[in-house]
């Protein structure tokens, strides 16, 4: 703002020194020619200089303006102390204010060590702040549900990154009142160049801005690994857990929706860490100010996503009867909108789960609910040793040697399916023939299959 309130004075002042300039040739006795033609450009300039300041400036000063008299509309952050001191824990929007409040929690509790961050983003600048307050304070970053958009930009100011299971990372574009993709150029030149001064690799760097501001990419764990983006997945118990009145109010709130998923409520009768789990990754999706509809649909994503962790360990049966349902699934979306085929797969934001949702029939969507309940029931009846890939790797060499014939290059496709440039319509095709090739395995081979590929998703 302050570069184009700058610009605009230095365009004023001279234009009015050329006008004036032109007046007193005028009174010197000048050709006239010569003084109009230097006004007329002044006009010029002062109409092109005009219509950027329109362009660029009144819709940031709006922007601003609604943020000073009605507030923020990303929302509030909410910031607590967390592990006896050890943690500071930041849900919701990166927003104006937050890396001076970080500032002052830090100040104050000078054994925080880890800086948890759980966001979709946010005010890229007070993204760079925190980033750099980060570094100055030699913080490890970790995220335990997601870090999106901005967020990304101060979680890698972190040493070590962590990431939770079922967390991610999400990248894409910047975007801003009255800026475009060219005017952003610079901006992705400099992170990129800071990315890669801090432990990033080239060629992540690289793609972490190629996806649209209206789309996401999210990495795998294997790709942030291998592009250092983190330093590992974390392990129960590394990190503090939730406060219990926390939870409890997260509780409260699913409840008032209804009845739980019936996957999530077998948890919660029969397995309360993973139940307890499933809350707190609600409590760090930040509830408080989402409406009922987005509420319930996070806490469907909480309970397939509980249960989905019992696949490795379940029956056979029940790994294959959820399998038939993601691919019916699959097939539909790939039919009516590839992309959120690409991001069932891969994982979106909760506008991409709404259209999801409101894709599929009803009777599949409750098909889920009853294959991850008996995942979660055969799981917890008899719990099976997770498959080793060395026990399926008859079985996935099979499938994939099937898959490459018919498919060719584009199986390579399993290795990334939400890669920024990607085709989504041939990522749908590619996912949909290879669980139908696992499915028509023989029970004792595609059994173990699928549950070993909810431990390596491909």
């Amino acid at each position: 703002m302050a570069a184009l309130l700058a610009t605009g004075i230095l365009a004023l002042w001279q234009n009015v020194g050329i006008w004036r300039s032109a007046g007193r040739h005028l009174s010197r006795g000048g050709l006239p020619f010569w003084a109009w033609a230097a006004r007329a450009m002044v006009l010029l300039s002062l109409a092109g200089t005009l219509g950027f300041l329109m362009r660029s400036g009144l819709p940031q000063l709006t922007e601003l303006g609604r943020i000073a008299f009605e507030g923020d509309p990303l929302g509030r952050y909410e910031l607590q102390v967390l592990g006896n001191g050890t943690e500071l824990e930041m849900l919701g929007p990166v927003t104006y204010g937050l890396a001076d409040d970080v500032r002052k929690l830090l100040d104050a509790n000078p054994g925080i060590r880890t800086l948890r961050m759980n966001s979709d983003g946010g005010r890229v600048g007070q993204a760079r702040e925190l980033r750099t307050l980060i570094r100055e304070r030699h913080l490890a970053t970790l995220s335990t549900t997601g870090c999106h958009s901005a967020c990304t930009l101060a979680f890698l100011g972190g040493t070590p990154r962590w990431l939770a299971p079922g967390a991610r990372l999400g990248f894409h574009q910047y975007s801003a009142p009255g800026r475009t993709s060219a005017d952003m150029r610079e901006a992705y030149v400099a992170d990129r160049a800071d990315m890669v001064d801090h432990g990033i690799t080239p060629e992540f760097a690289a793609v972490a801005f190629q996806a649209p501001p209206t789309d996401m990419w999210f990495p795998s764990v294997a790709t942030l690994r291998q592009g250092g983006v983190i330093s590992g997945v974390t392990r129960r118990g590394q990190f503090a857990d939730e406060d219990t009145p926390a939870l409890a109010a997260v509780e409260e709130r699913v409840l008032k929706l209804g009845a739980l998923p019936p996957p999530l409520a077998m948890l919660k009768q029969r397995d309360t860490a993973a139940y307890r789990e499933a809350l707190t990754g609600l409590r760090r999706a930040g509830l408080g100010a989402r409406s009922d509809e987005d509420v319930a649909l996070l806490l469907q994503q909480a309970s397939s996503g509980a249960a989905m962790r019992h696949i490795p360990t379940a029956a056979d049966a029940a790994a294959i009867a959820y399998a038939r349902v993601l691919v019916e699934q699959l097939r539909i979306l790939g039919r009516q909108d590839a992309r959120l085929c690409q991001r069932l797969l891969s994982g979106g934001m909760v506008e991409d789960h709404k259209a999801i949702a409101a894709a599929l029939p009803r009777k599949l969507l409750d098909d889920e609910n009853v294959a991850l309940r008996r995942v979660v029931q055969t799981s917890l009846e008899q719990a099976r040793r997770p498959p080793a890939r060395a026990g399926v790797q008859a079985s996935l060499g099979h499938v994939l040697g099937e898959l490459r014939r018919s498919q060719g290059e584009d199986a390579e496709l399993l290795n990334s399916p939400s890669r920024p440039g990607i085709d989504a319509r041939r990522t749908c095709r590619v996912f949909t023939e290879f669980y139908d090739k696992a499915l028509v395995l023989p029970t004792a081979d595609a059994g173990p299959l699928l549950r070993w590929l909810f431990i390596e998703r491909p």
